[in-house]
């Protein structure tokens, strides 16, 4: 139990800091763009393809 609570505060806490990176950093894409939606958006600089080029 002690184990999951350290992982669940640690995806936090990486949850968090990617936010706060995220919002820093704005993408040139146009507003209907995958990496524009609300949950999705903290992934645009993780995932490894041109998101850019995804529909």
């Amino acid at each position: 139990m002690r184990k999951l609570l350290l992982f669940a505060g640690l995806l936090f806490g990486l949850a968090a800091v990617n936010a706060k990176i995220d919002s820093a950093r704005q993408c040139s894409c146009q507003p209907e763009c995958w990496c524009q939606k609300p949950g999705l958006r903290h992934f645009r600089w993780v995932v490894p393809i041109g998101h850019k080029d995804v529909r």
